[in-house]
């Protein structure tokens, strides 16, 4: 882990608290389910040059907030990301781009553009899935070669959604 410190954190007050270890231990956690999306994503990356993450600009680029958002990120062109960057920040505002995202934790609907501020005790990482978004992801309570796929799904009425699972 490499860990690059903004001004008003320190290293011994971070790694001393229990919200930096749950916030690491849920990050882990993350990855290891989200093995199966990050292959299919550099898979995708490999064969078309495009990048893994996104600024919120790269795919809603005639909304105008989009320009001034630096703090949220797109994995792939369905979950918005949307981490706590400030040092002991309780809450964070979080601007959805048009169309409809689903809470990643609650799966509550958003219809977008909005903004929402989101409180750190009930979000780890505020994460939404974009209406259309087919996300494949290993469970987390089996490990080894016995794990199940869960694939989440939010369909949207009005396009196809299309998606490939990449396994060698």
């Amino acid at each position: 882990i490499r860990l690059k410190l903004a001004k008003g954190y320190s290293i011994e007050e971070l790694i001393g608290s229990d919200q930096f270890i749950e916030t690491l231990e849920y990050t882990f956690s993350l990855r290891e389910s989200w093995l199966p999306y990050l292959y299919q994503l550099t898979w995708q990356a490999h064969t078309t040059g495009l990048p893994i993450l996104h600024p919120t600009l790269y795919f809603f680029p005639d909304w105008e907030p989009g320009k001034e958002i630096q703090d949220q990120f797109l994995v792939g062109p369905h979950v918005l990301v949307s981490p706590f960057l400030q040092p002991k920040g309780l809450s964070r505002r979080i601007h959805l781009p048009p169309g409809s995202w689903a809470d990643a934790q609650t799966f509550e609907v958003f219809d977008g553009p909005c903004t929402l501020t989101y409180e750190r005790n009930n979000a780890i990482l505020p994460m939404f899935y974009r209406q259309g978004a087919i996300v494949p992801s290993y469970e987390t309570n089996t490990d080894g070669l016995d794990r199940s796929m869960i694939v989440t799904f939010f369909p949207d009425n009005e396009i196809i959604s299309e998606s490939n699972l990449y396994d060698d």
